[in-house]
């Protein structure tokens, strides 16, 4: 679909952001694709297959068939894999994810200046390290319970973290607000606190002016 709207949930890792995704998808005009600009490039192919089916795959073999390098191709040519991706898209909106590191600043200033909206998505930043320790020490991603492990805790580890994130998040920020791009604030504790996660995101994202419509359940 050539118009569809896109947004981009601005996170960092153990954000919640694979909860907020699931969330989101409750509604029939969301599509989600997770990473699509993550260093890995079996990481993209993963989220590129699972966020659009058939036509995924359809479009990883086309670039194999033309020798461009996914990781190089969607760093270098930002808003033409945008359209790409827009392209596959068969639903009204579609939401990408971006973390610290996926992409080079000035590739991502270009990508926001495009979009129709962003959601800032951010937790408390020693949840989220403890969680991303797990993570790393565990190698389990994507969403999975860490809450019953017990991991070691390092200051400067941690304080690296932070500033890591901090910077970032204000950054992105500071460019987002200046550049006046539709945008709201999202914490995973306001998500998890909600009596209903989704009805408490229908009525974050009426900021953006969108009708939104449940999924009905099939069962």
């Amino acid at each position: 679909m050539s118009d569809v709207k896109v947004f981009i949930i601005v996170s960092h890792p153990r954000s919640g952001s694979t909860f907020l995704a699931n969330n989101l998808r409750q509604f029939e005009e969301f599509n989600c694709v997770m990473e699509p600009f993550h260093q890995h490039t079996a990481v993209v192919t993963q989220h590129i297959i699972g966020g659009f089916g058939d036509s995924g795959r359809n479009y990883l073999r086309m670039l194999e068939d033309e020798n461009l390098d996914l990781h190089q191709y969607s760093h270098e040519h930002v808003l033409r894999y945008l359209k790409d991706l827009k392209g596959l898209c068969s639903k009204p909106y579609l939401v990408l994810k971006l973390f610290p590191g996926h992409l080079p600043f000035n590739a991502l200033q270009l990508l926001l200046k495009t979009v129709d909206g962003v959601v800032f998505l951010n937790r408390n930043v020693v949840h989220s390290y403890i969680s991303n320790q797990i993570a790393k020490e565990n190698n389990v991603y994507g969403g999975k319970d860490t809450s019953n492990e017990q991991p070691e805790f390092s200051t400067s580890g941690f304080v690296w973290w932070n500033n890591y994130l901090s910077d970032f998040m204000l950054k992105v920020e500071d460019f987002v607000f200046k550049s006046q791009i539709a945008n709201i604030r999202l914490s995973y504790e306001s998500l998890l606190q909600a009596n209903n996660a989704t009805d408490f995101l229908k009525s974050r994202m009426n900021a953006f002016g969108l009708e939104l419509n449940i999924v009905a359940n099939t069962k």
